[in-house]
């Protein structure tokens, strides 16, 4: 409305124009105090504008910034209350995409919806509103273009959203490719399989590519469709307009058309935001998805109702049967029956994958049994809580992980502390102490730059 009484009332100097009431006659005979104060004045909205642009934009970056740490710690938190067997049915791949990735996408998104949601349909309806005041005759041209748009965002919405998830599971295996061949890298240059892996690797990336490149090109197309509407819908204003000024069909003014088609730019730009943010949705709600199975993932494993703890370590399997997939016809341990007395020392002997490390997980309750009954003190392990029990059962996993070096001494050191009471009159504890001193040695003196998980110091 400014732009056009600054056209009509001070270019063109038409003698009725909008706004007009609001300045004094005198002012609006003084052509050029006239154009400067309205052009002062669209500065100052301008301005204005801006600094509400920069709040929100700070304001969304803060709470997006906290959404995202908030889901994290609430999916870490899920994670650790996780069994193996959760672990199996989601892998440690897909964990790592849905902790990281995901989470930022559904951070970009909710920071878009917080900046763009509220702002674009507001100044949809305001643009339409207004362009019905300045021009009834040719605003019906907008109401023509946004249903057309909301069906085309529609398709696009429903036609993304299956991309976008096989785009994410594109990710989850090659995140998996990734961290299989960093993991067990010595194993596969002892095997000769650096080849084989490099080939398997470069098809993972591939159909990831793929992927990406379709969901991309869908996420491109919704901006050239967004503007070829409603750009078509600045030309038709622009001819029907012009042809009213030109014959004088109606009482349309210059600055009146001038205002008309920057309240349909405006149109076009909001329409633009909430087709790139419909896209956005589309991926933010395949990565939701995601988050949630793991959040809903239902823990198989919890604590007993009963607050004992462990003394004497006495174990028994009582007709022990176990299946990591849940089913009886498939068995990794077959009706164990076994009694180890407190204080003796046995020896599970067997060959790769016959239930060594399967019938140790069921002590403490690493897995549950599929039947029977597994019980240490005489008592049933699913009658603990999961504390008591793993303190008075430890055990050695087959694949070690190093945490960095002051965590590693913090925690050995509190372990030490809980076994005697005084870390500082153990000698294991000081032994252990020394050790990982040396180890800090060495650090410091840039002989091992860095201890991080997977690490191998000798």
């Amino acid at each position: 409305m400014l732009m056009s009484t600054i056209v009509d009332g001070g270019l063109y100097r038409e003698s009725t124009f909008m706004l007009q009431g609001l300045f004094s006659p005198e002012l609006i005979a003084n052509r050029n105090r006239f154009v400067l104060t309205v052009g002062a004045i669209m500065v100052g909205v301008a301005c204005l504008s801006m600094a509400m642009g920069v709040l929100a934009a700070r304001c969304s970056a803060i709470a997006t910034q906290g959404f995202a740490r908030n889901m994290r710690s609430t999916l870490l938190g899920k994670i650790e209350s996780f069994s193996f067997s959760n672990i199996d049915h989601i892998s440690t791949p897909q964990l790592i995409t849905r902790a990281t990735t995901d989470i930022n996408t559904l951070r970009d998104t909710m920071r878009q919806s917080l900046v763009t949601l509220y702002r674009a349909p507001v100044m949809v309806i305001l643009a339409t509103v207004m362009s019905f005041i300045v021009s009834p005759g040719l605003a019906p041209l907008l109401l023509i273009c946004i249903p057309l748009l909301a069906v085309v965002m529609t398709i696009l919405l429903k036609v993304g959203q299956p991309r976008f998830k096989r785009m994410l599971k594109m990710m989850d295996g090659m995140n998996q490719a990734v961290r299989e061949n960093l993991v067990a890298s010595r194993v596969v240059k002892a095997f000769v399989r650096g080849g084989y892996e490099s080939k398997r690797f470069d098809k993972t990336t591939d159909d990831l590519r793929q992927a990406q490149l379709g969901a991309g090109r869908l996420f491109t197309l919704s901006g050239p469709i967004t503007m070829g509407i409603m750009w078509t819908c600045s030309v038709l204003i622009l001819f029907f307009g012009g042809r009213e000024i030109i014959f004088r069909t109606t009482g349309l003014l210059t600055g009146q058309l001038v205002s008309l088609v920057n309240y349909a730019g405006m149109a076009v730009n909001s329409l633009s935001m909430i087709s790139w943010l419909v896209m956005s949705l589309s991926r933010a709600q395949a990565s939701l998805v995601r988050i949630n199975e793991v959040l809903d993932e239902k823990i198989d494993i919890t604590d007993g109702p009963s607050d004992a703890a462990v003394e004497s370590g006495s174990i028994d399997f009582e007709d022990v049967c176990f299946s990591y997939t849940r089913d009886p016809d498939k068995l990794a341990l077959r009706h164990v029956t076994l009694h180890i007395a407190s204080g003796e020392t046995i020896g599970v002997i067997g060959g790769t994958g016959e239930g060594k490390s399967t019938l140790v997980s069921l002590i403490p309750r690493f897995y549950d049994a599929l039947s029977g009954t597994v019980k240490v003190d005489g008592r049933d392990v699913r009658e603990y809580t999961l504390e008591n029990l793993r303190s008075g059962v430890s055990m050695v996993l087959q694949n070690g992980a190093l945490f960095s070096v002051t965590q590693t001494i913090d925690t050995y050191v509190y372990r030490a502390y809980m076994a005697t009471g005084d870390p500082g009159q153990s000698s294991a504890a000081g032994l252990l102490q020394n050790v990982l001193g040396f180890v800090c040695i060495l650090t410091a003196n840039g002989i091992v730059k860095k201890i991080d998980s997977e690490s191998s110091l000798f």
